[in-house]
């Protein structure tokens, strides 16, 4: 069961006092990195929130961030008369106009003419667990997200393994033909130079050089270690747990063993068979870097 490591989620919680909405966002990072934005009068309750998150997420870069709104206003606004006389008072002297009457405009705009007062956050009124409540709802909302892409990466890295194992019956067949086709021609060649020059070969010398060839192009070892993989990423693409580190592993792997395979081989048809299959690994590799 695969994980995405892309994802959103958004979740809402409200009780008597206040309304929170708390919204994740998830792209792909190597590890977890966590970005939490609370407000700062309630910044004790990021621990908290990075607990419950660490509980469910072990890669991405995540960033939540926290809305919280008062379901009561209590916030009031004033006017500082005496402040308003003062500033009215400077400036018919300064600009030497005793009559002056400065516009409405004007005197709201000067500094400490409004103040506001009420709708500060309190620690109190359960404000944590509603929070807490709200974050919960988000990563199950999250975690759905990641699910349903994750089930979308398995489908596509499924069948680029279908590639392979197709490309990896091919290459099994035509390995000992590679050795066979060598044989044939090596001993064509030496009987022509040799009758050339009326000399004749032992056929222990002509069996010790195509020895030596095939100890060097033999490829049996490589398909085995190739099967493997595949046979085990496919159990992992059904696992119970995510495992994108693993994956990101055996597709290292699978590249490594392809590219012994076109070098040792030497053969066009498994050549081109390695390069169809070079292809299909760059495709699930880049799949992989999205999983958890």
């Amino acid at each position: 069961m695969l994980h995405s490591m892309t994802g959103q989620g958004t979740g809402d919680a409200t009780n008597s006092d206040y309304a929170v909405t708390v919204e994740l966002r998830s792209v792909n990072n190597r590890h977890l990195k966590l970005n939490i934005r609370l407000p700062d009068s309630i910044s004790l309750f990021e621990t908290q929130v990075e607990s419950l998150l660490r509980k469910h997420l072990s890669r991405g870069s995540v960033s939540a961030h926290v809305r919280i709104e008062s379901v009561q206003r209590t916030r009031s606004v004033q006017l500082d008369e005496s402040l308003i006389s003062d500033y009215m008072e400077q400036l018919r002297t300064a600009l030497n106009v005793p009559d002056l009457v400065p516009s409405p405009e004007l005197l709201i705009s000067l500094p400490g003419v409004i103040s506001q007062t009420g709708g500060e956050l309190s620690t109190e009124g359960g404000l944590g667990d509603l929070i807490l409540q709200a974050c919960s709802s988000a990563t199950s909302s999250l975690l759905d997200m990641r699910l349903s892409e994750g089930a979308r990466l398995g489908e596509d890295i499924e069948r680029n393994l279908n590639v392979i194992a197709e490309n990896l019956k091919g290459i099994t067949v035509q390995a000992p033909l590679v050795i066979e086709q060598f044989s044939e021609r090596i001993t064509e060649r030496i009987n022509a130079r040799l009758a050339q020059h009326q000399i004749t070969l032992s056929d222990t010398d002509l069996i010790r050089e195509i020895a030596i060839y095939t100890d060097k192009c033999d490829i049996s070892e490589e398909i085995v270690r190739l099967g493997s993989h595949l046979h085990h990423m496919h159990e992992l693409l059904v696992a119970t747990t995510s495992n994108g580190r693993k994956l990101d592993f055996l597709t290292q792997e699978l590249l490594r063993e392809v590219n012994t395979i076109g070098s040792k081989a030497n053969d066009v048809t498994i050549a081109s068979l390695v390069v169809d299959t070079k292809a299909a690994i760059e495709r699930i590799k880049e799949q992989v870097q999205n999983i958890e």
